[in-house]
Order: C-alpha cells, then sequence, then structure tokens
C-alpha cells in the first residue's frame, strides 16, 4: 500500500529511528559548508544530517544507522585491542625492570674491563 508522504523530513526520518527500536531523534539542517554528511550525537540522542537534497539526506541516515547498529559488534574489537594492549605493556614492563636489575651488575664489569685496559 503507498501512503502520501505526510511529516516534515525529520519527523519522518526520526519516524524511522522510533520504528527501529533506536530512540534517537533525527535534525535535518543541511549546510554545505560542513565536511560531514551527518554525525551522531550520542549524548543527546540525535543524528545530525547536513546533506543539502532529501535522497542524500535519506542516504546519509542510512549510513549512521547501520553504523550505529554495528558499533556493539565494534566493541568486542576494541575489549580485545585494549587486552593485547594491556598484556604487551605488562610483558615489556616485566622485561624492562629485568633489565634495569641486571644494569649495576653489567655497568661494574664493563667499568672492570676498561680499568685493565687504562692501567695497560
Amino acid at each position: 500500500m503507498i501512503t502520501a508522504k505526510t511529516g516534515s523530513t525529520e519527523e519522518r526520518m526520526s519516524e524511522v529511528c522510533k520504528r527501529l527500536g533506536m530512540p534517537f531523534k533525527v535534525a535535518w539542517t543541511p549546510d554545505p559548508s560542513m565536511s560531514e554528511h551527518g554525525k551522531v550525537d550520542l549524548k543527546n540522542r540525535v543524528i545530525h544530517i547536513f546533506d543539502l537534497n532529501e535522497r542524500d539526506a535519506w542516504a546519509t541516515l542510512t549510513h549512521e544507522i547501520l553504523e550505529l547498529k554495528i558499533r556493539p559488534l565494534l566493541s568486542f574489537y576494541r575489549s580485545l585491542v585494549n587486552t593485547l594492549i594491556e598484556f604487551i605493556e605488562k610483558h615489556v614492563y616485566r622485561e624492562k625492570e629485568k633489565f634495569l636489575e641486571s644494569l649495576p651488575e653489567i655497568m661494574t664489569a664493563l667499568i672492570k674491563e676498561m680499568e685493565k685496559v687504562t692501567k695497560s
């Protein structure tokens, strides 16, 4: 069934978000000076769209919705990378501490050998 478009583009976009279970409002403010097509304001739950024409605005909304939907999946990768970084930092710290603990012995041995060379 085809229905006539009712409401503003922003209202229809916000309604799409609502139907998808996404508690976001959409603010379509065409702005040719913006370097991005859209952005998500998570704090205020607003999807900002800056495209000039409606067709592009809908394409940007689609992109932003997909990005929001995939965000939880990406958090697993972020968590994995952070765990890996933590592991590497701990390993490097332990190796650095071992080196620093052995440094006096290394320096003493080198100084003794250098003294032998200067006495000859």
